[in-house]
């Protein structure tokens, strides 16, 4: 078994150790927090939270990076209490801060806490998320960050477009579709993947907003992540497809005449997962009419299906 970690000790060094005893704090709980959700509650109820913000504000620019990250790792907990608190704790201006004057670092790290705090499942959070000013500094990290940051940021605006067509318009207005779709073109696998996942959880909340990604130029770089991207980014964009799809039987045949092929291959070809999103584009790409439906089941879609269902019934 592991040693015994004092957690009281530990957090009292967050708050009155040295930049250093801090530093080796904040690594010693990060191992607590990543073994589940009850040691991360043991070290909230501890008292960790205020000199985490605390740390975000006036820590040395290792120590901003450091608390980020913890409350990040906290905020992935899983456990929509842990988020409430963390906003409750005041952490939310901070790290917004930090996102637009912290290290290349603290800035990746201050845009994750802030994606973790919006994929919580509370909505109200990530209303407040924006009203702080999250979605400034998260554009200028799309657009002029690091690979990572860029990544991180991505999966940010995916995570508070989710489910709110409110945040995704205001997403929209701050001018994040232009930097999304030049991150699908030019960005990391990673950043190219929460790219794409952004830009289906925002096809996912209206038809205007369908009509405006493609009119901004996602579908190409959407249909070569499908082609050529990670595993990752194949399900991401297929999911992305099938969400704009669902949205305007006017856009189905632009996605259609250059997705469906891909989309198919995927089906055959890619993971459990990637096979799921394919088949779920492919329904929505069918549901617009019978001439489409004909094409798709002429373009070769019927038998990956059959064997897909056939697969998932043994199962």
């Amino acid at each position: 078994m592991p040693p015994a970690v004092d957690v009281p000790l530990l957090v009292s060094l967050l708050k009155e150790g040295s930049e250093d005893e801090k530093f080796k704090a904040m690594l010693t709980l990060q191992t607590q927090i990543l073994r589940g959700v009850r040691q991360s509650t043991q070290i909230v109820k501890a008292g960790a939270l205020p000199p985490l913000v605390k740390l975000l504000m006036e820590g040395s620019e290792v120590n901003k990076a450091a608390a980020a990250c913890m409350l990040g790792n906290l905020a992935a907990s899983s456990d929509e209490e842990l988020s409430k608190k963390i906003a409750s704790a005041g952490a939310l201006q901070p790290l917004v801060a930090l996102m637009k004057d912290g290290s290349e670092d603290a800035k990746e790290q201050a845009a994750r806490a802030l994606g973790n705090l919006a994929d919580s499942g509370v909505e109200e959070l990530s209303k407040q998320l924006v009203n702080a000013g999250a979605l400034p500094p998260l554009v200028k990290l799309l657009e002029e960050g690091s690979e990572e940051g860029k990544a991180r940021a991505a999966y940010a605006v995916g995570h508070l477009a989710f489910n709110s067509e409110e945040l995704s318009a205001k997403i929209v207005v701050a001018g994040a579709l232009l930097p999304l779709v030049t991150l699908m073109k030019n960005g990391s696998e990673d950043g190219k993947a929460g790219a794409a996942y952004a830009v289906g959880h925002l096809a996912y909340n209206s038809e205007e907003l369908s009509a405006q990604l493609i009119s901004t130029g996602t579908l190409p770089p959407l249909v070569m992540l499908l082609e050529e991207g990670s595993e990752d980014g194949k399900n991401q964009a297929a999911l992305a497809l099938g969400q704009i799809a669902s949205n305007s039987n006017e856009l189905t045949a632009e996605i259609f005449n250059s997705a469906v092929q891909p989309l198919i291959t995927l089906l055959k070809e890619g993971s459990e997962h990637g096979k799921q999103q394919a088949a779920f584009a492919i329904s929505k790409l069918a549901a617009t009419g019978k001439e489409v439906r004909a094409h798709i089941f002429g373009a070769g879609a019927l038998q990956p299906l059959v064997v897909m269902l056939k697969e998932g019934s043994e199962d």
